[in-house]
Parts: structure tokens; sequence; C-alpha cells
């Protein structure tokens, strides 16, 4: 995956985060309750692009990488291009 693809992705998950926020506001719920619980397909396929070694590294438990990943792109002192260099390259 190139780093482009990789920052498209994030400032979608980004936004995705803000809708939820919004959604369980408005409705109790977030998206992943509802119709619109295909957005999660966004996060699998950051998960499925991170580097090879994220994998290996944060295998311990079956939520281990999940958490990783969304740490990172939950970071407010950072940018897209930042979070996609980061799950770009080898931890």
């Amino acid at each position: 995956m190139t780093q482009q693809d990789m920052i498209l992705l994030v400032k979608a998950q980004e936004d995705i985060l803000k809708m939820d926020i919004l959604l369980k506001r408005l409705t109790g719920l977030g998206h992943s309750n509802g119709e619109f619980i295909n957005l999660d397909n966004i996060f699998e396929v950051i998960r499925n692009n991170v580097h090879c070694s994220y994998h290996s590294k944060y295998n311990k438990t079956d939520c281990e990488l999940d958490d990783k990943i969304y740490d990172i792109i939950t970071k407010k002192n950072m940018t897209a291009e930042q979070k996609a260099a980061i799950l770009l390259q080898k931890p």
C-alpha cells in the first residue's frame, strides 16, 4: 500500500470516529450498531496493510493489534500523514 492510500484511509477513519461520537449523542448507538456497520471495513483495510512486523509484535491477544492501531489513529497531536507513516514503518 502506498503512503498516500494509507493517509486517505487514516483520514476516513478519523472522520468515522468523529461521526460515531455524534451518532452516540443523537441515538445512543454508534455506527457499528446500525445501518453503517460496513464502515468498520476501513479499519480492517488499515489493519491488513500496516507494516508486517505489527502483526508479529502485537499478537499476544486478539485485540492487541487493534488497540495499537487505534491508539495511533486517535492521537490528537499528529497529522494523518504522520500516522500513516508510523503505520507503514516497522514499529
